[in-house]
């Protein structure tokens, strides 16, 4: 069962990355990098993705002590 989820993470992510390109928004489940554990699994995503990942503190609408994943 997890390994289900993983994979629809996994296939999600693509299909983000895919729309991203062609004009399309954010699913609403992996805007949220705020869950438990979504940081671990977007890192461990980025060794197989080609980018640069950049956690910042910049967003005002934010909570200051939370960090923010901008791909």
């Amino acid at each position: 069962m997890q390994l289900i989820k993983e994979y629809q993470f996994i296939k999600n992510f693509y299909e983000v990355r895919r729309g991203r390109l062609m004009g399309r928004g954010i699913p609403s489940e992996l805007a949220d990098t705020t869950k438990p554990g979504c940081m671990c699994k977007v890192l461990y995503i980025a060794m197989f993705v080609k980018t640069f990942l950049n956690f910042v503190e910049t967003y005002k609408c934010s909570n200051p002590q939370s960090m923010q994943l901008k791909i």
